[in-house]
């Protein structure tokens, strides 16, 4: 209860709306306070269960308010956090009660060898200690979800801050794993009264150690989080920028989106002619949008030129997802200006209303086999390592006790499983084949079976089934320094659109598409843009 009156606390940092929410249930949670007070001590315990009613919701809604609501799988990652808050709310709230407790016991003459005190100390000390493990397996579990990788500790701010969070709640710990142990093994050395003022001490800096933690988790969740925004595709690898391409006049015009989502977006175009000559001397080059759908109006982005006819710029102009109508004007000096139309659909983002799928995998960068083999095994581990307390629960202590050996063994079954598979397949569909001398002969050998028929033996875009399409394939001499090795991956797998070239998966595999990729970098040349998307 005192722990989820800190953490709604933190609302107030969100404006008057966040001190509208604090106000009113602080009038709630008052008014039962009052109600205790004014109670009979046969009552009390009602009122008890009365003040966990309310604190319950209250740690649900800030959890649905927080980071985890915002993600892919949050139905899970809430679940998660709400675990998180509650597993804290026994532990930091406990300790704060604790304290209390010991010095009411000082101050009445009553010393924590008394069969009471001894008693909720014991009763304490296991409900702590269970606290603390919910509290590591869910923290480890959101901070998962949360950082794209170990980086992400050092280099953003929310890293940093959980960090420092961290770091408290370590020393914390260590605090909790002496007093755990003089309460499970020693307690009959609480007579002493110098063993008596070491625990008061040690519970107390405990107790406020927990509080700070709470004011730092009051700061995290204001900080944005460092997800990634793309939602991961099949084998675990980023999704690929947007490409699409289109013909004005003499032109070309490849235009490619990255990340291609809601929000900040770094848009490049490419320029060319269909036998790679000169394009002329290009003036401007400006991107407008407009939502097929909304009336959102029209916005417009000027590009700037990063050679080799390239230009790029970012900018936040796609603010919704769905089609977006994007007109390409150019302007050459001493040319007429060209004008080119086409449309980008947009990826939701995961925290955009409706774009995710709340039940999915909130750890895409896993499987979702080791997510959820991880979770069982996790649950089921509580009846293994608590077994006695359970034991305590008379007739469902053997049914509790076989549901945890159950989903235990099951866990670790999927966990393992999950594990191997993914072995399995990082090393039978490599995501990546270094550039050898056997990858590049063998890259040939495929590109000359399965690419030269549209773009020549020579990349030049001549080949005999390529004369006659249109637009003509490109001229790869061109091309393949403006594009990263994933990207022409990706070209060679999906196919590109508006182009007669057509996806090769299932029909040749990710690894000899990678030779093709090392044959083509080969031949051409290396990613010519150092600032290229």
């Amino acid at each position: 209860f005192i722990t989820s009156l800190a953490l709604f606390a933190s609302r107030v940092l969100q404006g008057e709306a966040g001190l509208s929410f604090v106000l009113t249930a602080s009038a709630i949670i008052g008014a039962v306070l009052a109600v205790w007070v004014r109670a009979e001590e046969s009552d009390r315990p009602r009122v008890w269960i009365g003040l966990l009613a309310v604190t319950i919701p209250l740690l649900l809604t800030f959890s649905l308010g927080s980071h985890a609501g915002a993600v892919q799988g949050s139905a899970w990652a809430v679940a998660a956090d709400f675990l998180h808050l509650a597993g804290a709310a026994a532990w930091a709230g406990g300790l704060a009660l604790l304290a209390l407790v010991l010095v009411w016991a000082r101050r009445s003459g009553k010393d924590a060898g008394t069969s009471g005190v001894t008693g909720v100390l014991l009763y304490f000390s296991i409900l702590a200690s269970l606290a603390v493990f919910i509290i590591i397996g869910t923290g480890l579990f959101s901070s998962l979800v949360e950082l794209p990788d170990l980086s992400s500790l050092i280099s953003t701010a929310y890293g940093r801050v959980l960090l420092l969070k961290l770091g408290l709640v370590a020393l914390a710990l260590m605090i909790a794993f002496v007093n755990n142990r003089v309460i499970q093994s020693r307690t009959e050395q609480l007579n002493d009264p110098q063993a008596q003022h070491s625990l008061r001490r040690r519970v107390t800096g405990e107790a406020i150690i927990s509080m700070g933690i709470l004011l730092i988790v009051a700061a995290l969740v204001q900080t944005p989080a460092p997800r990634p925004l793309s939602d991961p595709v099949a084998g675990f690898a980023p999704q690929l920028p947007f490409n699409t391409l289109t013909q004005a006049d003499d032109l070309f015009i490849h235009l490619k989106v990255t990340p291609n989502e809601v929000g900040e977006n770094e848009f490049w175009v490419h320029l060319y002619h269909s036998d790679a000559s000169p394009i002329g001397d290009v003036q401007l080059v400006r991107l407008s949008f407009e939502n097929v759908r909304s009336q959102l109006g029209r916005s417009q982005i000027d590009l700037a030129s990063s050679g080799l006819d390239v230009f790029e710029q970012s900018g936040a102009n796609l603010s919704q997802s769905g089609e977006w109508d994007v007109e390409v004007y150019i302007r050459r000096r001493g040319q007429d200006d060209v004008v080119g139309r086409m449309t980008v659909e947009v990826r939701a983002t995961a925290g955009e209303s409706g774009a995710s799928d709340p039940w999915g995998n909130p750890i895409p960068g896993l499987p979702p086999l080791v997510v959820a083999g991880a979770a069982l095994a996790f649950l089921g581990a509580i009846p293994a390592i608590w077994g006695r307390p359970l034991r305590r629960a008379g007739r469902f202590a053997t049914p509790m006790t076989l549901a945890g050996d159950l989903a235990l063994f099951l866990g670790l079954t999927m966990l393992v499983g999950g594990v191997v598979g993914f072995y399995l397949q990082e090393r039978l569909t490599p995501s990546f084949v270094p550039r050898t001398a056997e990858s590049i002969a063998a890259g040939e050998t495929l590109y000359m079976e399965n690419c030269a028929v549209c773009h020549g033996e020579d990349g030049r875009g001549d080949g005999p089934l390529g004369l006659t399409l249109q637009p003509p394939p490109a001229v790869l001499q061109a091309h393949v320094p403006l594009h990263m090795d994933d990207e022409i991956h990706g070209f060679i797998t999906n196919g590109f659109p508006n182009t007669a070239m057509r996806p090769f998966e299932g029909e040749l595999t990710s690894e000899e598409i990678w030779h093709i990729v090392n044959f083509l970098r080969d031949r051409y040349g290396e990613f010519a843009l150092e600032e290229g998307p």
